[in-house]
């Protein structure tokens, strides 16, 4: 199972439908796990893509409701775990509000996961809002995230670092 052509080909698909009045448009999947580790914990890549398409439409959804404003790009960096547990981060260039972040993850975390086993399974959308370009960047920098590490003290992996961020 190669997922990541699929999630490219998940994501080009996307592109030429994604546009709407919100102008929300998805620039990428970036799977933040190797793909071997993704492919064992995902059912199949046909869930893991039904999901991403949910989750798209929830932030497009969201983003619908808010006024054009400064273009901003970033990324929806998506954590599961089997037990259909979702957690979400948002990182935009503009920042969003404190308050609009939470709105939006709150949405993201609404939407049913694909089934997954053996732990969790992260990937980010790289997304773009009201005309900007999509981020270069294929790892987002997380504030939780970086807070885990340094507290850590020391190097950790994907599923450490998230779960150790994981916030209720």
């Amino acid at each position: 199972m190669n997922l990541q052509r699929i999630a490219f080909a998940i994501a080009a698909s996307l592109l030429a439908t994604a546009s709407v009045a919100s102008e929300f448009k998805l620039g990428g999947v970036v799977l933040l796990q190797p793909e071997e580790i993704v492919g064992a914990r995902v059912n199949s890549a046909a869930d893991l893509a039904a999901y991403i398409r949910a989750l798209e439409s929830a932030a497009t959804g969201y983003f619908s409701t808010l006024e054009p404003a400064t273009p901003r790009a970033g990324h929806l960096v998506i954590a599961t775990k089997p037990e259909h547990a979702t957690n979400a981060w948002v990182v935009f260039e503009p920042a969003l509000s404190a308050e609009q972040t939470e709105a939006l993850v709150r949405r993201l975390r609404e939407v049913t996961p694909a089934d997954t086993r053996d732990g969790v399974v992260v990937f980010a959308l790289k997304v773009s809002i009201d005309g900007a370009k999509a981020p270069h960047d294929h790892v987002p920098r997380i504030a939780d995230w970086d807070k885990a590490i340094e507290k850590a003290g020391e190097a950790l992996s994907v599923d450490d670092v998230v779960l150790r961020s994981w916030k209720p």
